[in-house]
């Protein structure tokens, strides 16, 4: 009891304890601590994306890692009138740790000293852009989107079958004129050349750590004069660029000849009438495409809105201590699809923000902040944590490693197994749209429909040896290097080291050709070899190591103050059993020597036959 009030005493989160001014010393905490926290990002080069488009496996090389020191301001700190919760403002910050010099290297995380090179250099990867356009494209409600002439489009005449069929007409088009058409008029007409540039693209480290902005996303988003006029794109490459729509159809249609082309230009034509009216690419996507989406709030100038975190002191409340209640000024988190700014600012447009999984509790802004657990009093062998990439907390469970983190003993606590089961396994995953192989995280809805799914790097605790054996150039996933933990001292809660790994994956699969694709490429579908793989190719982009090694000063701390404390209870405890211990021999001498001086002696006993029992 007593020790449970010291550690509350030294390590609470409340003004008057120890470590609040640990938590509250982030505020000035730079990056050139010596103990940095650290975003390192390892990207997967798809090194045959020729013979991938044919329908060889992907063959992927890891580099890495691309290492950014990183430190958060906690700001504005104030608590409840019991001094239960703690609310705080806290914005991220970056710093690229430059490239290892000669004989240097980077080390295992957490904890890196260097980059593997500049992360300016590019490498091939899946377009999640080209992924992002199609799936949204797919999925805009032309039936709720009203024509310039107040009709929508349920109520016109359509050829193509209405609402549904317009979002799939819509899908094939852009494929057409933002990606196809440039094929062409670079004289390309090799159908797998044209799949490689559709389905690849050449990025950054740093594009895809933080984000970039595409040429054609932006065209859509901002509803460019151009980018609206898809339909008259398609007439002036068919006259040979002599002709307009209006000019061209009516031609198109008397000639009897490739008229699934021309029928499917005047649907366009509709449709483009409905985009240039209501821009709805501008609610459902942002210029800046969010890639791995990895925090640095730093560069974007903050506002009035609330994006107040709130989390658990353990002044009152102890089963709850140290989990958050708010994330950003939200519970449950929700995502604006064309969010530009910080987490928490309204979505731009009027769009409206979306909830990640299929119902709202299941983003609830709960678990652990990632530094402090509550193990106290419980024996807990499961505890929960807040990951900001997945928008919902997830089970660390207990293992039986014990570890050292300099100098202080802590238990290593790793992924929940049932955290990744199929949803038919644990049915509690089906909120969580966990319906793929075991050993990810379905994050499709809350990623612009691409469907991306999460995982522990090089496929750790993936059991599905198909998924794992139709990616070529992995190495086999090693426990240290890969797998998802903190090591947690046992009796104040506190991460001395962790490292919050995650691999993001994408399972694409194939699409149907649009009509200028089939008329100059003779295919009816683009990517067809994927639908060979039954569901299970998992094409990995990059993962991030997001962790801590360690804080010689946090441990320094510790050892000074709950060490010391326990140092001297163990000693206490020591003496304590040492006196009572010496008691008790003076004791059973005292007894035996009343006992003595009391008992006659009787002749021919043994002390007089034993000369050597003397009394």
């Amino acid at each position: 009891m007593m020790l449970a009030r010291e550690v509350r005493a030294v390590f609470d989160l409340t003004p008057g304890a120890q470590y609040y001014g640990e938590f509250n010393s982030f505020a000035s905490r730079s990056t050139t601590d010596p103990d940095p926290q650290q975003y390192a990002v390892y990207i997967f080069n798809i090194t045959n994306p020729d013979s991938f488009v044919r329908g060889a496996k992907p063959v992927v090389r890891e580099v890495g890692p691309f290492v950014y020191d990183r430190g958060y301001n906690r700001t504005n700190l104030t608590w409840s009138a019991d001094e239960d919760q703690l609310a705080y403002q806290e914005d991220h910050f970056v710093t690229f740790r430059a490239p290892c010099q000669a004989g240097e290297h980077p080390g295992a995380g957490p904890g890196y000293s260097c980059s593997v090179m500049a992360d300016d250099q590019q490498f091939v990867v899946p377009d999640l852009v080209f992924q992002a356009i199609y799936h949204e494209a797919g999925q805009l409600d032309f039936c709720q989107l009203a024509s310039p002439g107040g009709h929508s489009l349920a109520a016109d005449a359509w050829r193509a079958g209405g609402c549904v069929a317009a979002g799939s007409l819509l899908q094939r088009s852009l494929v057409d004129i933002f990606y196809t058409l440039p094929v062409i008029r670079s004289g390309v007409f090799d159908r797998h050349k044209l799949q490689e540039q559709v389905f690849f693209t050449r990025r950054t480290a740093r594009e895809l750590a933080f984000g970039y902005e595409d040429e054609t996303l932006t065209e859509l988003v901002r509803c460019d004069a151009d980018a609206m006029r898809l339909d008259e794109r398609l007439c002036g490459l068919l006259s040979g660029g002599k002709e307009n729509c209006t000019v061209y159809l009516p031609k198109c249609r008397a000639s009897g000849v490739h008229q699934e082309l021309c029928n499917d230009v005047e649907d366009l034509q509709q449709i483009m009438e409905v985009l240039r009216t209501e821009c709805p690419f501008q609610k459902v996507a942002p210029v800046r495409f969010k890639a791995l989406g990895l925090l640095n709030t730093s560069v974007v100038n903050g506002n009035a809105v609330d994006r107040t975190n709130v989390v658990k002191t353990g002044k009152v409340s102890k089963e709850d201590a140290f989990q958050l209640k708010k994330r950003f000024g939200m519970s449950p988190v929700v995502l604006c699809p064309n969010e530009q700014g910080l987490p928490g600012d309204p979505c731009p447009d009027l769009s409206y923000p979306i909830q990640p999984y299929k119902d709202h509790n299941a983003s609830l802004a709960s678990g652990s902040y990632g530094e402090r657990f509550q193990l106290q009093g419980t024996g807990r062998q499961r505890v929960p944590l807040w990951v900001d990439r997945l928008t919902r907390s997830v089970q660390l469970e207990k293992t039986n490693t014990k570890c050292t983190c300099h100098g202080v003993g802590t238990d290593r606590w790793e992924l929940g197994r049932s955290e990744l089961l199929n949803s038919s396994i644990n049915g509690e995953n089906d909120r969580y749209f966990q319906y793929g192989p075991s050993g990810f995280f379905n994050y499709s809805m809350a990623n612009h429909r691409i469907p991306t799914f999460y995982s522990q790097p090089h496929f750790y605790g993936v059991d599905d040896k198909e998924v794992v054996d139709n990616v070529i150039g992995l190495s086999d996933p090693d426990p240290d290097a890969h797998s998802f933990y903190a090591e947690i001292e046992p009796i104040t809660g506190m991460a001395m080291s962790y490292a919050y790994r995650l691999q993001m994956n994408v399972a694409p699969r194939s699409i149907q050709a649009g009509s200028l694709t089939k008329f100059f490429y003779h295919t009816e579908t683009l990517f067809a070899p994927l639908d060979n793989y039954g569901g299970k190719l998992y094409v990995p982009v990059a993962w991030v190591d997001d962790g801590h090694g360690g804080s010689a000063a946090a441990a320094s701390a510790w050892k000074g103050s709950l060490g010391v404390i326990l140092v001297g209870k163990k000693w206490s405890e020591v003496a304590f059993a040492g006196i009572g211990a010496l008691l008790m021999i003076l004791g059973i001498i005292f007894w035996g020597s009343a006992n003595w001086k009391r008992s006659p002696r009787v002749a021919g006993s043994d002390l007089d036959s034993n000369p050597l029992m003397v009394p």
